[in-house]
């Protein structure tokens, strides 16, 4: 495997800057000759059919069964990640945000299992595109930006990359005959490397990848992933993937709905954000439709003069234009 990486700056001059939406990654453990896992993974499946949103990437470590055929794929890439959380030895387990959650599976089914890791922020992204036109490699390239201010008690960042399959099939001695968004190869080392990001806003880090193909891989259904940690707690600071392009805009916007409050007061209408970054721009219409206002947003408190409009009642919508989302509310003048 040839890796290449470069690092370019980007100027912020006269760029505004802000936090993007973080994408919730879980990561799962399994094993094709595991009973448990036979038994409670279909409602794992089952509950992330409601959560497109939701990254997934499943990995099959050696123990409680070395026998595994997925694990044989790529033991070493498996088994260094099972033990980056310190769960080694027990199937099935998931993992949230880099938060390791209750043994056995019993969780599985719960519909607010995503409840508390959803509708987060990060000051960073991450780009990915694959290129699988060569015969005999894959190409990979992945971007991550800084958005906005990093966050201070960030200060080790671990970036993990690697390739997944979106399906397998085949009969499981365990009865699973479909296994989803399978780990197949590590990109930058079994435990990730180092970042060194500085707090700049606008600044960016490119690394390519070049990766011999397997013939076991269905290259119709490899795509690329990666995950930003923080080295000590190992809490996920961003996630992304290629050809994954999850809709946010619900979960966006149902926390844009609390992040506001406004006053109408003598004409003037004040809005106060409780989270400038979720918050691009504020539109007013009228009830046919037409904008009588429109602004950008820059700062925390917004002002408008509403007293040239005609009594009537109107529509003021607050948007995010990157995920998009939105949410709004009605004003009578």
């Amino acid at each position: 495997m040839r890796i290449l990486s470069f690092i370019l700056f980007i100027s912020p001059i006269f760029s505004i800057f802000s936090q993007v939406p973080k994408q919730v990654i879980l990561e799962h453990f399994t094993n094709t000759y595991c009973s448990i896992c036979g038994s409670n993974n279909p409602s794992l499946n089952s509950n992330m059919e409601n959560q497109p949103s939701i990254l997934r990437i499943s990995y099959h470590p050696s123990s409680p069964y070395a026998s595994c055929t997925l694990n044989q794929h790529n033991v070493s890439g498996n088994d260094d990640r099972t033990n980056q959380y310190g769960i080694y030895g027990a199937t099935p387990r998931i993992i949230i945000q880099g938060e390791v959650q209750p043994a056995g599976g019993g969780n599985f089914s719960n519909p607010s299992l995503f409840d508390d890791y959803t509708g987060e922020l990060s000051p960073l992204s991450i780009e990915i595109t694959t290129d699988t036109t060569e015969a005999d490699s894959i190409s990979i390239s992945l971007i991550i930006t800084v958005e906005d201010d990093l966050d201070i008690i960030h200060q080790n960042p671990i970036l993990y990359a690697g390739l997944a399959e979106d399906t397998i099939f085949f009969n499981a001695p365990n009865g699973e005959s479909e296994h989803i968004n399978v780990f197949r190869k590590e990109l930058n080392g079994t435990t990730g490397a180092g970042l060194n990001i500085p707090d700049v806003p606008g600044f960016q880090i490119t690394y390519n990848f070049t990766v011999k193909r397997s013939l076991d891989w269905d290259m119709s259904r490899i795509f690329a992933f990666a995950t930003i940690q923080d080295a000590s707690s190992n809490e996920v600071l961003q996630s992304g993937a290629s050809n994954f392009t999850p809709d946010l805009s619900a979960s966006v916007s149902e926390m844009m709905q609390s992040r506001y409050k406004y006053q109408f007061v003598d004409n003037l209408l004040k809005i106060q954000l409780e989270e400038i970054e979720l918050f691009d721009q504020v539109l007013i219409f009228d009830l046919q439709g037409k904008i009588n206002s429109s602004e950008n947003i820059s700062y925390s408190t917004i002002e408008i003069d509403l007293h040239n409009l005609n009594p009537s009642m109107y529509i003021v919508q607050l948007i995010n234009t990157k995920v998009p989302a939105s949410t709004s509310f009605k004003l009578i003048r």
